[in-house]
C-alpha cells in the first residue's frame, strides 16, 4: 500500500512538472525575441534581465523562508505561478507604453518566473523520499513540457501574435492549479519553529558556501543560454522559428539524462557528475564563439544533454545534504538566490559590456572562463569535506 502511495506521488509530480513547464515555456521562450521586436537594444534587454534578477534574489529568499516558517510549499508554489502568468499576460498584451512600464513589468515577470521553478523543485524534493530520490525522472517531464511550450509559443506568435502567448500561459497555469488542489503538500517538521537567526547556520557552513559559489560559476554559463546564446543565434541570422527550435531542441536532448541522472549520481557520485558538467559547459561556450551560422549554434546546443540535467540533479542533492532538516526550503531558495538569480544579474551586464566593447564571440569566450572559477570552489568544497 505504501509503495502504491509513493508511486502515485511520483506520477503526480511528473504531471505537475509537465504542466508547469508548458505554462512557463509559453511565457519565456520568445521573451528575448519579443523585446527585440519592440525595438529594445541589447543593453536595454540586459537591464530588464539584470533588474529582474535582483527582484528574483529578494523574492527567492523571502519565499524559501516563508515556506519553512509556515510549514508549507504548495501555497507559495501557487502564488509564484499566478504571479508569473499574470505578469506575462500583461506584458505580451501591452501594445504601447513607456520604457519604464515595460521595465517594471519585465522585472516582476522575470523575478517571479525564476522563483516559481525553485519552489516547485523544493516541493518535489520535500514531498516524499520517493519524489526526492526520483527528482530527475520527474523533472524530465518538465523538459517535455518545455519542448511543448516552446513549440506552441512560436506557433501561437506566428498565427495569432504575442498577446495570445500570455493568454495560453494563464490557461495552462489554471489547469495546473486545479490539478494540484488534490496533491499533498510537502512534509515539513511542524514542531520546529524557524526564524531569521536560523539562516546563519547555513552561512556559517563552509561546505554550503563553497558549493553554492561553485554553482554560481556554473550558472554564469547556464544563464547565458537564455540571453547571450539567443543573441548569438539572432546575430547568425536566426529567425523566431530558429529560436523556438533552439528551446525545443535543448529541452528534448535533456530527457535521457533526466531519466537516468539519479542512477549516474548513485554510481559515480555528485562530484564526478558536477565536474562533467563544468568541463562540458566550458567546451560548449568556446564552440559557440567559433560558430558562424545558426545551424552550428543549434548543433552545439545539443551538448545540453549533459550539462543542464546533471546540474539540476546534482545541485539539488548537494544543497539538500548541506541544509538542516528545518531549513530545507530556505537552504534551496537561498542557494538559488545566489547561484541562479545573482548570476542572472551578473551575466547580462557582463555580456552586454563585452559585446559593446568587442563582439558577441569574445563574450562567449569570457563566459567559458567561469569554468576555472567553478573548479576552484569545488576544490575548496572537497578540502572542507575531508576535514569532517
Amino acid at each position: 500500500m505504501e509503495k502504491i502511495k509513493a508511486n502515485r506521488k511520483l506520477i503526480q509530480f511528473c504531471i505537475i512538472f509537465l504542466l508547469c513547464y508548458i505554462a512557463t515555456g509559453l511565457s519565456y521562450c520568445l521573451f528575448v525575441a519579443y523585446l527585440t521586436s519592440l525595438g529594445f537594444s541589447a543593453s536595454a534587454r540586459n537591464a530588464f534581465f539584470s533588474l529582474g534578477a535582483v527582484f528574483g534574489m529578494i523574492l527567492q529568499f523571502v519565499v524559501g523562508f516563508l515556506c519553512d516558517k509556515h510549514h508549507t510549499i504548495k501555497r507559495y508554489a501557487f502564488i509564484t505561478l499566478i504571479m508569473t502568468a499574470i505578469f506575462a499576460a500583461i506584458l505580451y498584451a501591452l501594445t504601447e507604453g513607456s520604457f519604464w512600464v515595460y521595465l517594471s513589468l519585465a522585472i516582476l515577470f522575470i523575478g517571479s518566473f525564476k522563483v516559481c521553478y525553485g519552489v516547485f523543485d523544493s516541493w518535489c524534493m520535500e514531498l516524499s523520499e520517493e519524489t526526492k530520490n526520483n527528482y530527475g525522472f520527474a523533472r524530465a517531464f518538465g523538459s517535455i513540457g518545455w519542448a511543448i511550450g516552446s513549440y506552441l509559443s512560436s506557433w501561437i506568435v506566428e498565427k495569432f501574435g504575442y498577446a495570445f502567448n500570455g493568454y495560453a500561459c494563464i490557461a495552462f497555469s489554471i489547469l495546473l492549479i486545479l490539478y494540484c488542489l488534490h496533491v499533498d503538500d510537502a512534509q515539513k517538521q511542524a514542531e520546529q519553529k524557524v526564524n531569521l537567526k536560523d539562516v546563519s547556520v547555513l552561512i556559517k557552513n563552509k561546505k554550503y558556501v563553497y558549493i553554492v559559489l561553485a554553482f554560481f560559476a556554473i550558472c554564469i554559463m547556464q544563464v547565458a543560454l537564455d540571453t547571450t546564446v539567443v543573441d548569438k543565434l539572432i546575430a547568425c541570422n536566426g529567425t523566431e522559428k530558429d529560436v523556438g527550435l533552439y528551446w525545443s531542441l535543448t529541452a528534448i536532448v535533456e530527457l535521457p539524462l533526466f531519466f537516468i541522472g539519479n542512477r549516474l549520481v548513485d554510481k559515480f557520485g555528485n562530484i564526478a557528475n558536477v565536474l562533467a558538467v563544468v568541463i562540458t559547459y566550458g567546451i560548449r561556450f568556446v564552440l559557440y564563439g567559433l560558430a558562424t551560422n545558426a545551424t552550428q549554434v543549434l548543433w552545439i546546443s545539443t551538448l545540453q544533454f549533459i550539462t543542464f540535467p546533471l546540474f539540476q540533479i546534482v545541485s539539488k542533492n548537494m544543497v539538500d545534504e548541506e541544509s538542516p532538516d528545518n531549513l530545507k526550503s530556505t537552504g534551496q531558495q537561498l542557494a538559488m538566490a545566489v547561484y541562479s538569480a545573482f548570476s542572472a544579474l551578473v551575466v547580462p551586464i557582463m555580456a552586454g559590456l563585452i559585446e559593446d566593447a568587442f563582439d558577441i564571440n569574445v563574450a562567449m569566450y569570457a563566459i567559458s572562463s567561469s569554468t576555472i572559477i567553478a573548479l576552484i570552489f569545488i576544490g575548496l568544497y572537497l578540502r572542507e569535506k575531508r576535514k569532517n
